[in-house]
């Protein structure tokens, strides 16, 4: 009950960092989940709100490292929970398959791809960024081989690709 109540609160931390960044979360997958940041709900034209989109989820994966890895949980004793972020780019399909006695809610694309492989490189306490979303990223981030990614303008946070 104890480790039950633990994974609840860290994935309500988890998942208020994500709409606090402007995301909502599209489906759970065991121990992770997937996130999207809708480059329709943000103003300009297309390839800006792609921009916006794709830097406040990389925010936001900034947010989720810094605050939830090595978090210790009340009441586990020594139990370290930690998380990584992959980051993708690009336009995905999400339908809803199955018939009245059982449906599921099925995300597809080359962002799901993008996100797997991305997470697959990241270890603990970090964000691997796909290169489509790099490309996005590139336009508001100045990228040293040594801190990462850099946010500049209203953006200003470092973040790991």
């Amino acid at each position: 009950f104890e480790l039950s109540r633990a994974i609840n609160t860290y994935f309500e931390l988890l998942l208020g960092l994500v709409s606090a960044h402007g995301g909502e979360v599209l489906k759970f997958a065991g121990d992770a989940f997937y996130a999207e940041w809708r480059p329709e709900d943000f103003y300009g034209d297309d390839e800006e709100n792609m921009e916006e989109a794709v830097a406040r989820a990389a925010l936001c994966g900034a947010s989720i490292v810094e605050q939830c890895s090595d978090y210790v949980p009340e009441g586990t004793g020594n139990a370290i929970l930690s998380v990584h972020c992959g980051l993708g780019a690009g336009l995905m399909a999400a339908v809803h398959l199955g018939d009245h006695s059982r449906r599921e809610f099925i995300v597809m694309g080359d962002p799901i791809d993008q996100v797997a492989d991305a997470g697959a490189l990241a270890k603990k306490g970090e964000i691997s960024a796909s290169p489509e979303a790099i490309r996005y990223l590139s336009r508001t981030c100045r990228f040293t081989e040594e801190n990462g990614a850099l946010l500049t303008g209203n953006l200003s946070r470092v973040i790991g690709v």
